[in-house]
């Protein structure tokens, strides 16, 4: 039976206001299930079309480039067409510029336009930088990290509105954010290593400045991260500031500079799981570091990048847990480690101490910015009060202000977790932008609601199929303040694009009305009344799953990691009985890592604690 469900003047509202960001209609009922006759039918009586601001070609395209970068998983045709668009705005970007700069001189002289003709037929490499001046290179860093407008049209849409959803760069001393200036005075320095908050715009800043490094000095640059994933992102930013700033079309993986005829430069961008990662070398930037499993050994590879001393090695992250290897490195432990005590060096890694960057004993330049730091210091992108709010103080502390966790009493350590960490990329039967992603493989859902005023998270995992297989956390939704109807629409639209043989669901409080709508088309449906014994078993079912190193999600998936880590062991009010909990405020309470748990219960515990297979419950 179909579900009902009539709209509010909110609803409308919302959907407005989707359709000004730059969503289409199918966009739009994707996004909120509500059918696109009923939207149709809202644009015509609304008049939508009419209160969307008048708008260049330019501004337009720029709009739905903003709602490609900021939509969640990307299928391949959202790929092709961002970089489509992102073409067509550098290329017109580049033509209305070399258009007013002719009204500025007048009509050019007769043969003028041709030779410039000449000249663009004249270029047979690709990647080709050789017409690119220091000085175009100056008016790029304007562009990009001032708000200057292409060609001076302040009808334009800057490289920064473009990037950041339409938010003009509040000025800072000297027009960049200081805290940016302060990585780029000290990029002399061979290693770099930066604690900063979450989304101040550091894989913004360190692609512009490893692509202008690049053109000017013929220097390798080199991107490592968890997982490809995370390394096209200084990809995307690259060929995105190269196109819009300097007029220059950057193709391939890796990016090959050319000069003339001659090569120049290369850009690489690897996952940590690349065998191939130590035959290159460059100027290292390695991102998300405290996220990265088995950082020791990967280090090894990583420095031996850049072992050359010509080349600097730059890391920069949010912290995890004091128990990760990186914090070693962080801490100056590693440094001490086996030096005679008379030797061994003192490491304040305090914020007093680090918050305008300081050369440490072991050559290392340290720098910590919190979120507090990027405000002060310009970056105006954030409501701090409104994200105290939404967070638990420690999230809070984690996130944004560079603390990091206690893991010792978590139920799942950090090491144990980052065991489970893979790039996705090695998921070659799963094709996200398919009608059917994974064909008719069983696929397990848990669901856990929202509570007033936090989120909802559905996770999608692959069941295996032999005890010996693996579990895969294939991808996750995460909504916010949705109505019961939202949640159980989404739900069903997850069981018609997969073979779900499996749904489990916290049917405790808000719970509960979710899981009576979902009965509706899904009777199968297990509801988990919430105690201290069924937490423990859902724990106790999560933390064998992974000892036995039978899951495997996202390595670049931190928002699952963290929801893991804030699962701690503690006592029931009374004092009787032990269960797991996490800190509950607007906005957090690990329902990420209790969904993924919820999925798992297809596969129980038997008598003895050990696993049921898999198999005979499919058969």
């Amino acid at each position: 039976m179909a579900l009902k469900r009539k709209y509010s003047e909110q609803d409308r509202f919302d959907a407005k206001m989707l359709f000004r960001r730059g969503f289409t209609l199918p966009e739009i009922q994707a996004e909120t299930r509500i059918p696109e006759r009923t939207l149709f039918r809202w644009r015509e009586e609304g008049k939508w079309d009419g209160e969307i601001p008048a708008t260049t070609v330019e501004e337009q395209i720029a709009r739905r480039v903003c709602f490609l970068l900021d939509k969640p998983d990307k299928g391949d045709g959202d790929r092709a067409e961002l970089g489509m668009l992102i073409g067509q705005l550098g290329d017109l970007s580049v033509k209305l510029a070399q258009a007013r700069k002719l009204d500025r001189q007048g009509t050019p002289q007769e043969g003028d336009g041709d030779k410039h003709q000449r000249n663009s037929k004249g270029k047979k490499m690709k990647n080709d930088i050789s017409a690119i001046t220091p000085e175009m290179l100056d008016r790029a860093r304007d562009l990009i990290f001032r708000g200057v407008k292409p060609g001076g049209d302040d009808r334009e849409p800057s490289i920064f509105e473009i990037v950041s959803g339409g938010r003009e760069p509040k000025q800072a001393p000297g027009g960049v954010w200081e805290y940016l200036a302060t990585w780029y005075a000290n990029k002399h320095q061979r290693n770099r290593f930066i604690l900063k908050s979450r989304q101040i715009g550091a894989t913004y800043y360190f692609a512009w400045e490893a692509l202008e490094d690049a053109i000017r000095t013929g220097d390798n640059q080199i991107f490592l991260s968890a997982s490809r994933d995370q390394a096209d992102v200084f990809r995307a930013y690259i060929v995105m500031f190269a196109k819009l700033c300097l007029g220059l079309e950057l193709t391939g993986s890796p990016i090959l500079l050319n000069k003339g005829d001659k090569p120049w430069a290369e850009l690489r961008f690897v996952s940590t799981n690349a065998s191939t990662a130590q035959s290159y070398h460059g100027h290292l930037y390695l991102d998300e570091v405290f996220w990265i499993r088995d950082f020791k050994k990967m280090w090894k590879v990583a420095s031996g990048m850049a072992a050359h001393k010509k080349w600097r090695r730059t890391l920069f992250s949010t912290p995890s847990a004091m128990s990760h290897e990186a914090y070693a490195k962080w801490s100056g432990e590693d440094f001490n480690r086996g030096r005679a005590p008379r030797y061994q060096q003192v490491f304040d890694i305090s914020w007093e101490a680090l918050n305008k960057g300081v050369l440490g004993p072991d050559k290392i330049w340290r720098h910590i910015v919190t979120v507090e730091d990027a405000e002060r210091q310009g970056c105006d992108l954030f409501d701090i009060e409104e994200l105290r709010t939404e967070y638990s103080r420690d999230d809070f502390d984690n996130l944004f202000m560079c603390k990091f966790i206690d893991d010792a009493q978590s139920a799942f350590p950090l090491d144990l977790l980052l065991r489970c960490t893979v790039d996705p990329a090695s998921w070659k039967h799963y094709r996200a932008d398919k009608p059917r992603p994974l064909g008719n493989h069983p696929l397990s859902l848990g669901y856990d609601p929202a509570s007033t005023g936090d989120s909802a998270s559905l996770a999608y995992c692959e069941v295996p199929l032999r005890p010996i297989d693996k579990w895969r956390v294939l991808k996750r939704d995460r909504w916010v303040k949705q109505s019961l109807d939202f949640q159980a629409n989404r739900i069903k639209d997850a069981t018609l694009r997969f073979n779900v043989v499996f749904l489990g669901i916290d049917a405790t409080g808000m719970g509960w009305g979710v899981s009576e709508l979902v009965k509706a088309f899904y009777p199968m449906m297990t509801p988990f009344a919430y105690s201290p014994q069924v937490k423990t078993e859902l724990v106790m079912k999560g933390v064998m799953t992974m000892e036995s190193g039978r899951l495997e999600f996202d390595a670049g998936d931190r928002e699952l990691l963290q929801a893991f880590l804030s699962i701690r062991k503690t006592m029931t009010g009374g004092g009787g009985q032990s269960t797991y909990q996490a800190p509950r405020k607007d906005g957090q309470h690990a329902d990420a890592a209790w969904s993924v748990l919820h999925a798992l219960q297809f596969e129980k515990l038997d008598a003895s604690g050990a696993n049921e297979a898999t198999v005979s419950r499919l058969n």
